[in-house]
């Protein structure tokens, strides 16, 4: 890669220029040797896929072994690695999960986004994955939307802030940067306004709104070093996202001023009109660069071949989308990060003590205290603790989606075994650590309460792990999330029967939530002392505990309103609008 872009390309076959513009997923590779019959530009680990066993050895000989194969082609250009990347290196197994992004806007500091960004680099390199796909860089519209919590606020301009601090910690100021990971930002233009929250749905809203506000963070995302950005599954006005000229062409590239690599989403031109020919040359006359391509990577390469002999295709349009690739993989030094023994004194850090207690100083600054009654911070007065709800001690639930697998720890029922789908502490075995001067009980839903039995109780309350599609709600109810629960033992448990039991049996109550997005909870903040959002804080469950204690006051502020009603969703940005909680709101001790 030491030779300039335009000398590389002029040495490139047709075969060869094809293959860079196809990053395949690995697990659907027919054979390895694909990588250099196919030319392959790069893989991507899907959404549930990880080596076995899935510790770093492991992904480190895949993949060195993929860089190998592609090293033998006539060019030796290394492979771009991808994977979703969402809070911390989610694909490994005991690296440090913090919390989503959702939570992280909570804090309303975006210097605790570079913090996450350096760590998430540090322990993902080492392992070979090179280029992160980030969560959908989106505004919170419609609460039923299954990506809330790849939020960061409702204010435009705070996710703007966030997005070019996170950048800043994965990237570095230079991306050739040896510890420079390199960023996909992900959903344009802006997912957050999808009509009623429908998953890969229809965005209609007006051109000066899009650019106002949805369009407005990936704006702010090219100023501060985006390299490449992802097509958003999405049509916006019926329009596929795939197809149109006007927001990638118009707006994306002229006016934004892009340069960088554009992405398709996984497989997205098989939504457009015509058949594999047709889809295929709108994608390209949109402006796509790359293609994610799940399983037909051959017919892509030997369509493409067949187009470009044919002149549906000219070879200066696919010159222009190399040159881009290829100007990437230079500038990120593509060449020396695919050796990845330049790593090697790193792989030990990966999920080290010492970043597990940065990632629990960001859940102590995600914590919102939305109603205390005095009952906190919590003294040792107390003697007989009651720990409940399904969410008390399941470090999965705490971790929510994308972690491990797409649908986090309810992917595989790992919660029938607490959640314990990566190393981590949940809330109730940080409680009966650290609160060791009162007898604590846990029980996911005890089955009697008398009154008197207990001094305290805590419940740990709220949704289970979800990603996209399987995230969509018609009803924001916690009933609902109740009987959504796909588990053989869901009449054996459920939060809402919880909170009843224990304010018939009127012991006092401190609520936390655990969740990626405000629920329709006023009952339930009504019956508690104390009501506390968590969010999905990750694996460092410590984090709540120490607010809890006292040890650290509450400083988290709601990044988007929480509603008191249905009514009152979706979030209207440009209209002042009634909620149970604002903007910005949060209480401390």
């Amino acid at each position: 890669m030491d030779r300039s872009v335009e000398k590389i390309l002029k040495e490139m076959s047709i075969e060869d220029k094809i293959g860079q513009m196809i990053l395949v997923e690995a697990e659907n590779l027919t054979n390895k040797s694909d990588i250099k019959n196919y030319r392959v530009g790069g893989v991507f680990f899907g959404e549930n896929a990880f080596p076995n066993p899935n510790i770093p050895s492991k992904w480190i000989e895949v993949i060195t072994e993929f860089q190998n194969i592609a090293k033998t082609t006539k060019m030796k250009i290394p492979l771009f690695v991808g994977a979703h990347i969402y809070h911390g290196n989610n694909k490994v197994l005991n690296s440090v999960i913090f919390p989503h992004n959702i939570g992280i806007g909570a804090t309303f500091e975006p210097e605790v986004a570079e913090k996450v960004g350096l760590i998430t680099a540090m322990e993902t390199l080492p392992i070979g994955i090179n280029l992160a796909f980030l969560p959908s860089l989106s505004l919170p519209i419609d609460l039923r939307w299954g990506q809330i919590y790849e939020t960061y606020s409702e204010n435009p301009d705070m996710v703007g802030l966030f997005i070019k601090s996170l950048l800043k910690g994965l990237q570095k100021e230079n991306i050739s940067n040896k510890y420079s990971l390199l960023a996909c930002v992900r959903g344009y233009p802006g997912e957050g306004g999808l009509k009623n929250g429908i998953y890969n749905g229809n965005i209609e809203i007006s051109t000066n709104e899009l650019m106002d506000i949805h369009v407005k963070p990936f704006k702010m995302a090219i100023e501060n070093g985006a390299k490449a950005i992802m097509l958003s599954y999405a049509s916006y006005n019926g329009i596929e996202m795939h197809g149109n000229n006007f927001l990638v062409k118009k707006v994306l590239r002229e006016q934004l001023g892009f340069e960088g690599v554009i992405v398709s989403e996984q497989n997205a031109f098989y939504e457009l009109d015509g058949d594999y020919e047709e889809q295929l040359k709108t994608a390209l006359d949109t402006g796509i660069d790359v293609f994610l391509i799940s399983h037909e990577y051959k017919k892509f390469f030997t369509t493409m071949l067949k187009m470009i002999k044919e002149k549906k295709i000219s070879e200066e349009r696919i010159n222009i989308s190399v040159r881009r690739i290829l100007k990437l993989k230079s500038e990120y030094n593509l060449f020396s990060k695919s050796d990845l023994s330049i790593y090697s004194k790193d792989v030990a850090k990966i999920g080290s003590e010492e970043n597990r207690e940065v990632a629990r100083e960001v859940v102590r600054k995600s914590i919102v205290l939305l109603k205390n009654s005095g009952i906190l911070p919590l003294t040792n007065s107390y003697k007989r603790i009651l720990v409940c709800g399904k969410n008390a001690n399941d470090v999965g639930n705490q971790c929510g989606g994308w972690t491990i697998y797409k649908n986090g720890s309810w992917q595989r029922f790992l919660h029938l075994t607490n959640g314990m789908i990566t190393k981590g502490t949940s809330i109730y075995n940080s409680l009966k650590e650290r609160f060791n001067e009162a007898e604590i009980t846990y029980q996911k839903e005890p089955p009697y309460l008398k009154k008197g039995e207990y001094d305290l109780a805590i419940a740990v309350i709220g949704e289970r792990p979800y990603a996209e599609k399987v995230g969509f709600r018609k009803t924001l109810t916690l009933d609902y999330e109740d009987f959504l629960t796909p588990d053989i033992q869901v009449l054996e448990y459920r939060d809402t029967r919880v909170i009843r039991k224990i304010k018939q049996a009127k012991i006092p109550l401190i609520v936390i939530y655990i969740g990626g997005r405000p629920l329709i909870l006023t009952d339930i903040v009504k019956k508690s002392d104390a009501f506390l959002v968590a969010w999905l804080p990750g694996t460092e469950g410590d984090g709540v505990v120490d607010v809890l204690l006292g040890k650290y006051s509450p400083t988290g502020k709601l990044p988007l309103r929480w509603p008191a009603n249905s009514f009152q969703n979706p979030i209207k940005l440009d209209k002042k609008q009634r909620s149970l909680y604002p903007y910005g709101y949060g209480l401390t001790y």
